[in-house]
């Protein structure tokens, strides 16, 4: 159920429990359990990914797939997480909305770089990886979520899921 307009109250309308179920009950309860899925991912394996330059992949499609019904408000999506590759090579990250828009450009086509991109000049070392991004304009509905990079080198890239943890999270606000 979504927020409902709060009525204009005149001296002398009625006050029933019908009214305080739909104004206060429900919309207390709007505003305050707001749909949000979260993965939260620590002291698992790593997960590492095959990496083929310049092509756009998903992380991990078994594990990191956020599926979220919304009242029609607007999405907060969460990532982050640590990596570190096995090339020296830029990474740029995104989310795919339905498995067919991206969220950088909102059409099938990721902007270049993406949502946020970073260099990695150093092979090995572990980098931590953090952005946010806000969907709007999203009608009531199921949305699926996944977080997609993509690499200027062919490579591995590990999620360093065992010695930090891995956070995915959309919420409606």
């Amino acid at each position: 159920m979504g927020y409902v307009t709060p009525r204009t109250w005149s001296s002398g309308d009625p006050l029933s429990s019908s009214y305080l179920n739909v104004y206060v009950r429900d919309n207390v309860d709007y505003l305050f359990n707001r749909n949000r899925h979260i993965i939260n991912l620590k002291n698992v394996s790593a997960i590492a990914v095959s990496a083929t330059a310049n092509t756009w992949r998903d992380i991990d499609d078994a594990q990191l797939s956020l599926e979220l019904t919304t009242y029609g408000g607007d999405v907060e999506i969460d990532f982050c997480t640590t990596v570190r590759t096995s090339a020296i090579t830029q990474l740029s990250f995104d989310i795919i909305k339905d498995g067919t828009t991206y969220l950088s450009s909102n059409t099938s086509t990721p902007l270049t770089g993406g949502l946020y991109n970073r260099d990695l000049n150093t092979t090995n070392e572990e980098v931590l990886i953090c952005f946010k991004a806000v969907v709007t304009g999203l009608s009531a509905g199921t949305y699926t979520f996944k977080p997609r990079m993509v690499s200027t080198a062919t490579g591995t890239i590990t999620y360093m899921a065992v010695t930090s943890s891995f956070l995915f999270m959309a919420k409606e606000f």
